[in-house]
């Protein structure tokens, strides 16, 4: 997923864009260094997934809604560009990831509900960048 993210990355002429991605990047790193580590660490941690990064993905998805990149009652076929589709298939594995992680939550091994609604909302974004991407295809080096 962080790769197709980067992959992604190189795509993009507009460099605020880039930044979002190269931060989501790095927030998935953090989610993975979270579920892997023992309860009894996790204090030991430096950083975490916590409500401002969920409130910084929100912040862009609003900002995405507003520039109403969907059309009302429109149902998307993936991937008009490379752009596109490496966010649809990144938008596919954190769905995947989420399923993995309430399976885990239901196991009582996820301490952190920020992780589940973070990557909820990150599948939300993927979507709105595609669509977005779909839409003003100059962002995006082809």
């Amino acid at each position: 997923m962080i790769a197709f993210l980067g992959l992604s990355k190189c795509l993009i002429k507009k460099k605020s864009l880039k930044g979002v991605l190269e931060r989501v990047q790095k927030d998935l790193f953090l989610i993975g260094t979270e579920i892997a580590t023992l309860p009894s660490f996790l204090k030991s941690l430096k950083r975490r997934i916590d409500k401002e990064r969920v409130d910084y993905l929100e912040k862009h998805i609003k900002d995405l809604e507003n520039k109403k990149v969907l059309k009302e009652s429109c149902f998307y076929l993936p991937a008009d560009n490379l752009f596109c589709g490496y966010l649809e298939i990144s938008r596919a594995v954190t769905r995947r990831i989420e399923r993995r992680v309430i399976s885990l939550k239901n196991k009582k091994g996820l301490k952190n509900q920020f992780v589940l609604i973070y990557l909820n909302r990150l599948s939300d974004l993927l979507y709105l960048l595609a669509r977005e991407g779909e839409r003003n295809p100059k962002k995006v080096k082809e």
